[in-house]
């Protein structure tokens, strides 16, 4: 029996024997999911791993806070692909988290969440369903014609503009009125899956994503326990920011900002894309060029958001409350988390340019857009008692300088590949990006030469709405757990 559920995810590597009388030891740079189920992967196969997390706490951008008294996911939010394939499914099941499920089979991007919404438009005047339905199903249509525009061409080019030749091409697609700022939500909406606009993202990686079956889960109770029952028993040194790695004779170096060095035979380069990006870590020797390129190649979304805990609910019961508007900029959508959890609480999420605006402003400002925003589509909006305020990909702060990492124009899709590929160095990466069908979930994050795709023994549940995941057989603590630390 695996007393984890872990092994059926494959998130453990198999054992190996070993002819060296001491086993090989191993440096994880970055506390995410990736690093941590890395970690949790080597340890169990003997090697001596140490994680060194740049910030005071584990899970990257899986960040369950609990000041409003209940579980709120400011990061990671939904389980992608409530099914077998997932490998994050199985250790979920195991530690026995309910999951509400927002969607069924073959939804993505800007339907993903959309079984149960209500649109409004600036009067608070709330769109018919009929519309809202209409308006999808020709944006869908745009969305296929797009794939022929792509199918044409040599080059690349990006998503916007090729809905721009569909609408010369058919013009009866393009449409007016309230069913055009409808329209222009469903862009929001698909924007929002990859934190980036529309004039961002490539037309011809833009799908490249393989959506698994059995719909998305939103995690009731948060992701944390899921990062927690992976980091148990491992060596995590906190608040330790990595500044340079060295190759040397017989291993690699690394050295971190209060020049503390560490020596390992090999290290796992798991932080965010963004930091790749702005260059904070140096590298002795510099990366192969083919790699360097990959970094330069992908882009980096950004999303906040902002968790608003009322006295009182005071909204439809739906799942998503969004607001449609002229442009994509001028919607937005909030997130009920009464209707699944029973707390009585709006979470709003900004992408693209709008969050990089959003971040100018002041938490106070910002609240009072999101308010405003709000009391829009809604009158009788109350003001929320508490507040939280969360970046979760910000390019101010390094150590959070990436969540989504996507396809900008001109970008290949051998760059995923390329991206987290090994070098022929003592390290190499892996983070949520390393798969190119799934990367930009929590699910993307496999651990060393696994390809995550084992079939879980216990089934996920599926149904809609409130469910609960089997009771877990056993402790989720891992192998040997107990001689490691945090600090």
């Amino acid at each position: 029996m695996d007393p984890n559920g872990l092994k059926t995810g494959g998130l453990l590597l198999p054992t190996i024997e070993r002819r060296c009388t001491s086993p090989p030891s191993v440096i994880v740079i970055g506390g995410g999911i990736s690093g941590v189920a890395a970690a949790r992967a080597l340890s169990n196969s003997s090697f001596k791993v140490t994680v060194l997390e740049s910030r005071d706490r584990i899970g990257g951008r899986i960040h369950t806070d609990n000041s409003f008294g209940c579980p709120i996911d400011m990061g990671a939010s939904w389980l992608h692909g409530v099914c077998n394939e997932n490998p994050l499914a199985p250790l979920i099941s195991y530690l026995g988290l309910r999951l509400y499920r927002t969607s069924d089979d073959n939804s993505v991007l800007y339907d993903h969440d959309l079984e149960s919404y209500a649109l409004f438009d600036k009067d608070g005047n709330q769109v018919p369903k009929e519309t809202v339905d209409k308006v999808g199903e020709t944006f869908e249509r745009i969305l296929e014609e797009t794939v022929k525009v792509r199918d044409e061409q040599e080059h690349d080019m990006p998503l916007l503009q090729a809905i721009s030749i569909v609408f010369e091409r058919h013009p009866h697609l393009k449409l007016e009125g309230l069913d055009d700022q409808v329209l222009q939500w469903c862009v929001c909406r698909l924007e929002a899956w990859f934190a980036a606009d529309a004039d961002e993202i490539s037309l011809k990686n833009w799908d490249q994503e393989r959506v698994l079956t059995g719909g998305h889960g939103l995690m009731v109770n948060g992701y944390y326990p899921v990062i927690e029952a992976l980091a148990q028993g491992l060596d995590i040194r906190l608040n330790q920011r990595v500044t340079e790695i060295t190759r040397q004779h017989n291993g690699v170096k690394v050295t971190t900002e209060d020049g503390t060095s560490y020596l390992a035979d090999a290290c796992i380069i798991s932080v965010p894309l963004g930091v790749l990006k702005a260059n904070v870590i140096k590298f002795e020797p510099e990366l192969p060029q083919w790699k360097s390129s990959a970094i330069a190649d992908l882009g980096v979304g950004t999303e906040n958001k902002i968790a608003m805990h009322f006295d009182r609910v005071f909204w439809p019961n739906v799942e998503v409350l969004g607001m449609v508007g002229p442009t994509p900029k001028a919607c937005g959508y909030f997130l009920n988390l009464h209707k699944a959890t029973g707390n009585p609480v709006l979470v709003y999420m900004a992408a693209g340019r709008f969050a990089q605006e959003v971040e100018k402003l002041s938490d106070k400002e910002a609240v009072g857009l999101v308010v405003s925003h709000l009391k829009k589509m809604l009158p009788d909006a109350t003001e929320p008692v508490k507040l939280i305020y969360f970046e979760l990909v910000s390019m101010k702060v390094v150590h959070v300088a990436d969540a989504f990492a996507f396809g900008v124009v001109c970008c290949r899709r051998s760059t995923w590949c390329r991206d987290g590929a090994p070098t022929p160095t003592p390290w190499g990466p892996t983070r949520a990006t390393w798969s190119r069908s799934r990367p930009t979930c929590a699910r993307g994050s496999p651990p060393p030469s696994r390809t995550c795709t084992s079939p879980a023994r216990r089934p996920v549940p599926s149904t809609r709405g409130p469910c609960t995941a089997p009771t877990r057989r056993a402790s989720p603590l891992p192998r040997n757990a107990g001689s490691g630390s945090w600090r």
